[in-house]
């Protein structure tokens, strides 16, 4: 009989998964489901859409944002820009097209592109400067030093 029980308690499982919208995701970070709708209004009434911010930030992720947020706003929301990010080529994915912001313009003269417009599921990508990309992802200063201290101890051991 309690076997009975477990295979409708699996059974019901099961119907609740296939009754959930395929159009949803599990968010790692929260554990909740991330609706595929693009506005979603909580119960303050305040309307919500996820933005997704990638790359070389502090805190990459999916977020739920208020409708009309700015650009710097989410990316003060992502922790802000990790060191060594390219400034000079933010990419934003739009529905199936993409610009380039320059955020140095930002930083220099307090503009920024007037045509970044957040919508959402836009996804914000910074890339990382390829001089951070070489120090970073390989031991390049690192080899250099080993080999300099090779070539000086053979030369301190052959005047000997």
């Amino acid at each position: 009989m309690l076997v009975i029980t477990n295979s409708y308690k699996y059974l019901l499982y099961l119907f609740i998964l296939m009754s959930t919208s395929f159009g949803q995701a599990l968010n790692a970070d929260s554990y909740q489901l991330i609706s595929d709708q693009d506005y979603i209004t909580g119960e303050d009434g305040v309307v919500r859409m996820y933005v997704n911010i990638l790359g070389h930030v502090e805190h990459p992720g999916t977020f739920l944002v208020y409708d009309g947020i700015d650009f710097i706003s989410l990316i003060a929301l992502a922790g802000g820009m990790s060191k060594g990010a390219n400034l000079e080529m933010i990419k934003i994915f739009n529905d199936n097209d993409f610009i380039i912001t320059n955020f140095n313009n930002f930083l220099n003269n307090g503009k920024i592109n007037d045509k970044v417009i957040i919508k959402p599921h836009t996804t914000i990508y910074v890339e990382e400067t390829r001089l951070s990309n070489l120090f970073r992802g390989s031991n390049l200063l690192n080899s250099v030093l080993q080999i300099l201290n090779i070539a000086l101890t053979i030369e301190r051991t052959s005047s000997d």
